[in-house]
């Protein structure tokens, strides 16, 4: 296969694994969907035990309200890889979106326990429940979800690498052990610096 079959020429320089995922978004991007289903199909013949094609390929398909032609993909994904957390994850939202709320209960669980941090699956879940008249689990799930997308946004700590945008700068209470010095000195300085401003 070549790599104009998996990726563009504007994608050379990225591996071949990424080189389809960039080329089919670009495709997309521009409305030429039959080109993105050809670079996913191509991806999905390229790569026979990757998940990922398939999954992507899914993604794009419910983008497209496809749901029957994406619950074939999710289930081809979690075929190819029966960890695949993420692909159980969106196989339970077509079941959910579908109406086939006992399965998509199955594929959230197997999600979490594959990958109990998976925020979208605990929102499949709530969503879930919210179906069956449960507010109870659905708030539980729904701020499982916030909880983790929280964490996984900002990351643990105040200070660290990584963070928002890189910044370094990370929520965490004071109480963690971390002396107070350094914020009092960082409060003295902001406090110098703002009256050097004012004159």
């Amino acid at each position: 296969m070549s790599q104009r079959d998996v990726g563009g020429s504007a994608e050379a320089a990225l591996p071949a694994d990424e080189q389809w995922q960039a080329s089919a978004k670009a495709a997309a991007n521009r409305g030429e969907r039959e080109q993105a289903r050809q670079i996913y199909r191509a991806a999905m013949e390229a790569f026979p035990s990757d998940p990922e094609p398939c999954n992507q390929w899914g993604i794009f398909e419910v983008q497209l309200q496809q749901t029957q032609k994406a619950e074939s993909l999710f289930r081809e994904a979690v075929r190819r890889d029966s960890s695949f957390a993420r692909g159980y994850s969106n196989l339970g939202n077509v079941l959910l979106e579908k109406g086939d709320l006992a399965e998509a209960e199955v594929a959230f669980r197997r999600a979490l326990e594959l990958n109990e941090d998976l925020a979208p699956a605990h929102r499949g879940l709530a969503a879930l429940a919210k179906r069956r008249g449960d507010t109870g689990t659905m708030a539980r799930e729904l701020k499982r979800a916030d909880r983790l997308l929280r964490r996984q946004l900002v990351g643990p700590g105040w200070f660290g690498t990584g963070g928002l945008g890189g910044s370094g700068l990370r929520r965490q209470p004071l109480s963690r052990g971390r002396p107070l010095w350094p914020w009092l000195a960082g409060l003295v300085v902001v406090l110098v610096i703002l009256a050097l401003a004012r004159g």
